[in-house]
């Protein structure tokens, strides 16, 4: 497939802004504790949608630059400051973000091809190693997400059947995946002629959040989990795998859970998914590498908005990494709503976190192999985007090179309401995974 893209151009709120602009009116935004665990990390987003709309690229340009009325520090550029800590004799550097207006990069691309002739990935087998080429066409990527570059890059590719792609590249800094869910659904109201986004966004300062402040100091705790995960070298070879979790599977797990826990509670589709990823991919280890009294982690990210009294429309960076730890053994070998009942209990301690000593000393012996990171992109809003022709049949993350450990991407739900997951492993354990998977939900 053959991608045909425009220059980027930048797509700038007006100038003056309007006075009656929802955003702060400050020149600069500090950034949070969980805002500044999340520098320089890149984050893309592929929305697909079948039904065609007119003109989609520059319906959308003409809505970016609507929506950036209200979120304007969206079109600044996120800077360095440079304090110099005279006790410790170092120097630390600090980020903000300066609200320039300068404005997001927007790319119109077309191609002679119809989505239904692309398959983005090879259904359940391993795609590719070391990237995705098809992928790397439907976005614009950063060189790093250092420097002074924009906050948000956006293009729009259009197919020969009139369906199209919405790419979407954000510094992570600047927004998480439900604030960035938020920005580009307020540019789909706009696209498909609402007068203002349906969800206003709030100021970006502590204020926004309530009782409990996120305050501008970087959270030891997060940071330390930043850099834990980027400490790992950068894995030796990996295979995408496009897996799809039947609903069948998800129905019986949950039915089994809730039957052996009673009424109280039931397992939630993300609960039920995850334990079902977890051990089979604990399974695929052990075949390669039997050591059942190793440690394996699951590592999950949680959503802290409601924790920290965020108010609706606060799309800044809410979120953190969950660890659940149990051995090999346990997981590979136990029933399977004893791994749900490891995730739930996990869910339950969710808190703005402080990391103990004795964590960090966990955390010192994980390593790739023990190692399993989920992040669950179905409550963010991309599965709700609708630019005028409907909502997307399908949102990927591309998760392009082989930067930091593994993960896996539960991006929502099939039509059939099965659960359709991204994953980037080591390529020792793809084919092994895929046969327990396959074997799992066969029995």
């Amino acid at each position: 497939m053959m991608v045909r893209k425009s220059p980027p151009v930048l797509v700038r709120p007006p100038s003056p802004r309007p006075a009656t602009t929802t955003t702060t009116g400050s020149d600069t935004i500090e950034l949070s504790a969980c805002d500044k665990a999340f520098v320089g990390i890149p984050n893309t987003a592929l929305l697909v949608f079948t039904e065609s709309i007119h003109d989609p690229a520059e319906s959308i340009r003409r809505a970016l630059t609507h929506a950036l009325v209200h979120y304007h520090p969206l079109a600044g550029r996120l800077l360095r400051r440079a304090e110099a800590d005279d006790d410790a004799g170092s120097e630390e550097v600090d980020y903000y973000i300066a609200c320039t207006g300068e404005g997001v990069s927007f790319v119109a691309a077309t191609t002679a091809s119809s989505i239904d002739d692309v398959r983005f990935f090879n259904r359940s087998s391993v795609a590719t190693s070391n990237g995705v080429p098809l992928l790397d066409d439907l976005a614009v990527y950063y060189p790093t997400a250092d420097g002074d570059r924009p906050l948000v890059l956006v293009q729009v590719t259009e197919f020969s059947c009139g369906g199209f792609v919405v790419g979407v590249t954000w510094n992570h800094a600047a927004a998480d995946g439900a604030g960035m869910g938020q920005f580009i659904s307020a540019v789909a109201n706009l696209a498909s002629g609402l007068p203002s986004p349906s969800v206003l966004p709030v100021m970006r300062q502590g204020e926004s959040l309530g009782a409990v402040v996120v305050h501008p100091a970087p959270s030891p705790s997060l940071l330390d989990i930043d850099r834990h995960f980027r400490s790992f070298d950068p894995p030796p070879d990996t295979a995408f795998l496009d897996i799809v979790i039947p609903s069948s599977t998800i129905d019986r797990v949950r039915a089994m859970a809730t039957a052996m826990r009673g009424q109280g509670r039931t397992a939630t589709m993300f609960e039920a998914v995850t334990a079902v990823l977890w051990q089979c991919r604990t399974r695929a280890v052990m075949s390669v590498k039997p050591e059942p009294g190793a440690p394996t982690v699951l590592c999950f990210s949680a959503d802290l908005r409601r924790r920290a009294g965020a108010k609706d429309g606060y799309y800044g960076n809410l979120v953190t990494l969950q660890r659940a730890v149990s051995t090999s053994g346990e997981v590979a070998g136990g029933d399977i709503v004893e791994v749900v009942k490891i995730i739930q209990h996990a869910k339950d301690r969710i808190q703005i976190p402080a990391m103990s000593e004795s964590e960090k000393k966990k955390k010192q012996q994980e390593d790739l192999d023990h190692l399993f990171i989920v992040t669950y992109w179905r409550n963010l809003g991309f599965d709700q985007v609708d630019f005028g022709g409907g909502k997307p049949a399908r949102v990927l993350s591309c998760m392009r090179g082989p930067v930091g450990p593994p993960v896996n991407i539960i991006t929502g739900n099939g039509e059939d309401g099965s659960c359709n997951v991204l994953s980037r492993c080591l390529k020792e354990h793809a084919q092994p995974l895929l046969h327990q998977l396959a074997t799992f939900t066969t029995t």
